[in-house]
């Protein structure tokens, strides 16, 4: 009984140590010089550019509405082409600057019990 309480002493002492140098350690840390210099030329305004362009972030739409604007464009020959693959069904809609086909259900007169509808997304 008493080699530990002599353990448990022993290990109450190291830490009081451990913990005593560390913050004799943390002591010596000092912050550096931290004043505002704008002539530095880390501060320089001037050259900087932004994330967003010359005109910034436009959130909700252009403001000059005179300006011409082009969407994203769709691959020709792929919007060609699915409209021709799928000229054999009813096409409900269909949106060429956005990419988007949509068919009607169609049936295929030998399975008349199964029906097709296809979304078709160009990107």
């Amino acid at each position: 009984m008493a080699d530990t309480n002599y353990i448990s002493w022993l290990i109450r002492i190291a830490v009081i140590i451990i913990i005593g140098m560390t913050m004799a350690a943390c002591e010596s840390i000092t912050a550096g010089k931290t004043e505002y210099d704008p002539n530095h030329p880390l501060y320089d305004q001037s050259e900087r550019k932004t994330v967003f362009g010359e005109g910034g972030l436009d959130l909700f739409g252009d403001e000059e509405k005179g300006q011409n604007q082009s969407g994203i464009g769709v691959n020709s020959f792929l919007w060609r082409a699915s409209i021709d693959t799928i000229s054999f069904m009813p096409v409900n809609s269909a949106d060429p600057f956005g990419g988007v086909i949509i068919t009607d259900w169609h049936a295929n007169a030998e399975a008349p019990n199964e029906r097709f509808k296809l979304n078709v997304y160009i990107l």
